[in-house]
């Protein structure tokens, strides 16, 4: 049940994005004097899968470019020719193979670029704008109800490693990850769109400053060692109560502020019905979904299917479809479908429902009619 609360409720693609994110600062922060075009492939590459997980990674790695130009030791470092050749490859190749989707669908490396204007429209009227403090909100700093969501041994730890940074002792890559991380943290104040899943960047890096504190405290003394060791056994026992909460006994509530549009366990009922149906048939089923957004996550979920459309307004003929699954989010529902006898509802999103029409025939395979005999 835990690992399907992982998987089905909190996967997001901003998990992938904070470990390639953290893995461009560390891997950029290494000294590599001996092999430097192959330190810009590699460089390049993560660079380069980011930017197929998530949009937001030229903002990101910005961020990250400053941090570590803050830093830098040698201030006449420039980049030469075959350098820049290295990294661009290394960008190249992985955003290529996967935004054409390994060739297969070529005007998807134009859309990766024409996704961006698409986006600024969306920010200038979203429905995830919040005020600066809401993040605040998220991590439990501020009540919002329900239960206590803040992990806040773990963010303490953290602001006490960012503010360790600057000691003369600190190291390169301790200092920049403070800079990374409080630089994430105050863009995501100032912008007005939010969700929670953009908190993932900038709590690992609270979580890798937490780390080199109770690292410098050990450092200092046997008793620095033993306080640190208590301090990052309450940390994570702390963290594993929250967890605990939002894995197994709030995976799907609107009181944990981590679960955030997405889509609640029932949805799997859904696709669990049409496969039920299409064990009775002999063809695939037409399975038709009408939805501004796909439904998603339903083409994830329908992907096993063979014959299933997914549109933004109704096909031609809906009545040519075996099982029709209409969002309300566009509106009344098609007089068309009133032809089929079966309805089912199924929620998608808070206050948003699919509408499941299925055919007579469909339904009688797997549910017959009783008979008039019975009693």
């Amino acid at each position: 049940e835990t690992f399907s609360s992982v998987y089905h409720t909190y996967f997001v693609q901003e998990a992938t994005l904070a470990c390639l994110l953290w893995g461009f600062v560390f891997v950029a922060l290494r000294d590599s004097r001996g092999r430097p075009l192959l330190k810009m492939i590699f460089v390049g590459g993560i660079i380069g899968l980011a930017q197929a997980t998530k949009e937001i990674t030229p903002i990101y790695v910005a961020l990250a470019m400053g941090a570590l130009f803050l830093t830098r030791q040698e201030t006449k470092w420039r980049p030469t020719l075959n350098q820049l050749i290295a990294l661009a490859f290394g960008f190249s190749a992985p955003y290529l193979v996967l935004y054409s989707s390994f060739g297969a669908h070529p005007s998807g490396i134009i859309d990766g670029v024409k996704h961006y204007f698409l986006q600024i429209g969306r920010l200038s009227d979203s429905p995830h704008s919040y005020p600066w403090w809401h993040h605040l909100k998220t991590l439990g700093i501020i009540k919002a109800g329900g239960p206590n969501w803040g992990q806040y041994l773990l963010l303490a730890l953290g602001l006490a490693g960012g503010l360790t940074a600057w000691r003369t002792e600190a190291s390169r890559a301790h200092r920049v990850t403070a800079i990374f991380t409080f630089g994430l943290l105050l863009f995501h104040s100032i912008v007005s769109y939010k969700t929670p899943w953009l908190l993932l960047t900038p709590m690992l890096g609270l979580v890798i400053l937490a780390a080199e504190f109770l690292v410098t405290l050990g450092k200092r003394s046997k008793i620095g060692l033993g306080v640190g060791g208590i301090l990052a056994l309450l940390a994570v026992s702390q963290s594993y109560a929250k967890s605990g909460l939002a894995l197994d006994r709030y995976p799907g509530d609107v009181r944990n502020p981590y679960f955030y549009e997405q889509a609640p366990r029932s949805l799997l009922k859904l696709p669990e019905r049409i496969t039920l149906l299409q064990a009775q048939q002999s063809q695939p089923l037409k399975v038709a979904v009408i939805s501004a957004e796909h439904a998603w996550p339903l083409p994830w979920y329908l992907r096993d299917e063979k014959s299933v459309g997914f549109f933004t307004e109704p096909p031609a003929s809906l009545s040519e479809w075996d099982v029709v699954i209409w969002d309300d989010q566009l509106g009344d529902v098609p007089t068309e479908l009133e032809a089929f006898p079966v309805a089912e509802f199924y929620g998608l999103r808070p206050n948003v429902l699919l509408y499941t029409f299925i055919r007579k025939d469909i339904w009688e395979a797997v549910f017959p009619p009783l008979s008039s005999s019975s009693p």
